[in-house]
């Protein structure tokens, strides 16, 4: 069951901004205030993404080379950041697919959570903090194990992609979607997850290649 009605949005960084406001009995005009009505616009969230990300940049053996780059700028061949796919589980077989935003790359298509390593992270980190960015749920790292890890020369931005499986139970009641990346949230069996792959509702395959064999997974 989808309950994107009673799922509320958030932004991460609005909170701060909203309380800074308060405390400082601000005025329309001041700085903060003119950051939230973009925010409310949905463009600073975009922006913020889009320049702010520092990724770790790897050599092809995974060892750190100690330079990074900033999201969105092209990478050499030679080089490989890491990336991470999340797909959780519940005790009834089912699995937790989240509903990509308009605005987005793909957009209004379902798919698994995941994203990019930040600076600093490790692949088990950037799981954990995807999955609370954009579902608002917190993962046991002791329910999670690698599924499959694999090298992918992709356009500008070559990575080390790797598979997450978690083992989890969540009421559906309890997710939060971030605002700007996803807009609905539902658990979903692995036939009707290809199924909509099938009819266009969900990311194509070409994106998760390993899923036929993710769902014969026991």
């Amino acid at each position: 069951m989808s309950v994107s009605s009673s799922i509320p949005l958030v932004d991460l960084r609005a909170d701060k901004m909203i309380k800074y406001i308060i405390a400082k009995n601000c005025n329309s005009n001041c700085f903060w205030c003119y950051k939230m009505k973009i925010i409310n616009a949905g463009l600073y969230i975009k922006k913020e993404r889009q320049f702010s990300e520092i990724w770790d940049i790897y050599d092809k053996n995974r060892n750190k080379t100690g330079r990074t780059v900033e999201r969105g700028k092209p990478m050499a061949q030679d080089e490989y950041h890491i990336v991470v796919n999340v797909w959780i589980k519940n005790s009834d077989g089912k699995w937790l697919i989240s509903k990509r935003a308009p605005n987005k790359h793909y957009g209004n298509l379902w798919e698994a959570c995941g994203g990019s390593a930040i600076s600093g992270e490790d692949s088990l980190s950037a799981a954990l903090r995807e999955a609370k960015e954009e579902l608002g749920i917190v993962l046991s790292p002791t329910n999670g194990r690698v599924f499959t890890s694999s090298v992918r020369q992709y356009r500008s931005f070559p990575d080390f992609l790797d598979v997450w499986i978690f083992k989890q139970d969540f009421d559906i009641k309890d997710i939060v979607l971030q605002k700007g990346e996803t807009v609905d949230a539902r658990w979903a069996t692995s036939e009707e997850i290809l199924n909509m792959e099938k009819s266009g509702e969900f990311i194509p395959m070409e994106v998760f290649p390993y899923m036929k064999e993710l769902f014969e997974e026991k």
